[in-house]
């Protein structure tokens, strides 16, 4: 692309005018003169990737190699992944023992309740707050083997940000060039429609779940005289999980349309305001359904209806509403997230060869054999007709709701966990093959940490108290096991305490794990130590006037000269 001996090139000597903003690659595509451009995988990386990554189900991921190859966002992600599935095991099996133990309980006294249901509530409150505490520790270190703690102070203004007609400039005493800042106003103004959009979707969504409860309400009323009754309820399961899944697909795209009216200065800034909205509606979007079973269902009249659960007992049901949900939403997202992009691509690539195959038809017309070669599409053609990588946006997005299922409705279904287990071993391998074999290749990109998503998981792991204290105080009935004579106060009172001491205890093992590992801080002091030192002692020669270009002789002494 860059050369201009060769009258077929298309070089940089086309570029009549470069806009703010823009790099020449970028004009030539805003001119037309370039259809498109991209960057091509190399094709020995690629295999040794595919050999070690995702074939390779025994051992480690190669994080280094990834690294090297796409930079240090995208093996920031699988790093994530990969520790939060490794952190899943305990979880796993801890909730495999509680619903082997909740099936005796049914079959020996027809329900699900038992003392192990409370501990294990306790038990994944805490596990969530020691995975949380644990990557915080594990990000600080790769920060310090990545040299990634400063990046975000380098970081540089978005091509959108510089071209957007609200973005304004002024000179800065402490730059010798004019400043960009956004209009202080219009970003008023675009985070004001924001806030009303997001709230209008998060009452469609609300309006949608009761609706579907009211459905399945309505379904297991007509077919429990046949003793279907879980008949209507898996339909209602199932209409749920779809509803969250269209919602998804509306929002995703309304939300890529607020962040840009926003006009966010860098990257970093226009992902987490992404996040933010993004979790704001998935909070109520993923989770309510399960919400109103577990604490609405009971109390309140739904359309005017009193849905209340049978024998006011709701456990039951809102374990068929989170197994329901989970499950179709794991198998179909996952089938779309890979099966989708490898469609899309093998049906790019046989139009392109049917229109060869058709030009070489008119060629040759009635001399055409069906044995004349088809020319075959070069691996620059056949990329080109990949989807771009979206950025691990979606990824995390994915993980983070996973992660919220597992915690904050754990007495529900304690299977959950071991599902997300078998899902995530998955998912990494079918990301793995989506960027290596169904994506064009994304360009290197930096970052120093997972971002606003390390508070999101904050939230949860906060919020997973304080549900699954309310599940196990007032809609099972675990706390009977150890008070059977309690009064409503007294349950009161011991849900409050529970909850209260699980707050603290997640309080004091932040503070305890606050501080990053000193193995790693002083590896990275010595290495910044070693580095000042050797650039402290390099001479650096200046540029003269007309002193001709920049050389190294054989040594690798710098001079300027013919």
């Amino acid at each position: 692309i860059l050369n201009n001996e060769d009258e077929r090139a298309m070089g940089p000597h086309l570029v009549l005018a470069l806009l703010p903003g823009n790099r020449p690659l970028d004009q030539l595509h805003s001119d037309e003169v370039v259809v498109s451009w991209f960057r091509l995988h190399h094709q020995d990386s690629k295999e040794a990737l595919l050999k070690r990554w995702v074939w390779q189900w025994k051992t480690m991921q190669p994080i280094e190699a990834v690294r090297e190859y796409y930079g240090e966002k995208i093996a920031l992600y699988f790093v994530w992944i990969g520790y939060y599935t490794t952190m899943l095991w305990i979880p796993a099996l801890c909730g495999f023992v509680l619903t082997l133990s909740q099936i005796y309980s049914h079959l020996t006294t027809d329900s699900m309740d038992n003392p192990w249901v409370p501990l294990y509530c306790c038990f994944i409150t805490v596990w969530a707050i020691v995975f949380i505490s644990g990557w915080k520790r594990v990000e600080r270190t790769y920060q310090y083997e990545w040299d990634t703690l400063t990046f975000e102070e380098e970081e540089e203004d978005r091509k959108k940000f510089i071209q957007s007609r609200h973005t304004k400039e002024r000179l800065s005493e402490f730059h010798t060039e004019a400043v960009r800042y956004p209009d202080e106003f219009w970003r008023s103004v675009a985070l004001g429609t924001s806030a009303m959009v997001v709230c209008c979707f998060i009452a469609a969504v609300i309006a949608a779940v009761c609706g579907i409860a009211l459905l399945k309400f309505r379904l297991t009323q007509k077919f429990e005289p046949y003793g279907l009754s879980v008949v209507g309820k898996a339909i209602g399961g199932g209409c749920q999980a779809i509803s969250i899944m269209i919602f998804n697909k509306i929002y995703q795209f309304v939300l890529v349309k607020l962040t840009d009216f926003e006009n966010w200065q860098t990257d970093t800034q226009y992902e987490d305001a992404t996040i933010a909205k993004d979790f704001c509606f998935k909070l109520v979007n993923a989770y309510f359904a399960c919400f109103f079973v577990a604490f609405v269902q009971n109390n309140f009249k739904v359309y005017g209806v009193d849905m209340h659960c049978p024998m006011w007992h709701c456990m039951p049901e809102l374990t068929g509403t989170l197994a329901a949900v989970f499950v179709v939403q794991m198998t179909l997202v996952q089938g779309i997230e890979v099966g989708m992009p490898l469609l899309k691509t093998r049906w790019r690539v046989a139009a392109e060869e049917k229109k060869l195959r058709d030009a070489l038809i008119l060629k040759h017309g009635d001399n055409y054999s069906s044995d004349m070669p088809v020319v075959q599409l070069s691996q620059e053609e056949e990329e080109s007709k990949f989807d771009a990588y979206e950025g691990v946006f979606v990824e995390y997005q994915e993980m983070v709701v996973q992660f919220g299922y597992v915690t904050l409705f754990a007495a529900a279904f304690p299977l959950t966990a071991a599902l997300a287990l078998i899902n995530n071993m998955i998912e990494i391998r079918t990301d793995a093959y989506k960027l290596l074999m169904a994506t064009q290749r994304p360009g290197c990109r930096r970052a120093a940490d997972i971002g606003t998503w390390m508070v999101i998981l904050d939230i949860i792991a906060t919020c997973s108290i304080l549900t699954n204290c309310a599940l196990v105080g007032f809609t099972s009935h675990g706390l009977f096991f150890y008070f059977p004579n309690m009064t409503a106060v007294e349950r009161v009172w011991i849900t409050l305490i529970c909850e209260h001491a699980l707050l603290l205890f997640k309080a004091v093992l932040d503070t305890l794990l606050s501080s990053p590992p000193k193995e790693a801080e002083a590896a990275y002091k010595r290495r910044v130590y070693l580095r000042d030192q050797i650039l402290a002692e390099c001479q650096f020669l200046l540029p003269e006037d007309d002193a001709g270009p920049f050389y190294t002789d054989d040594e690798g002494d710098p001079y300027y000269g013919n």
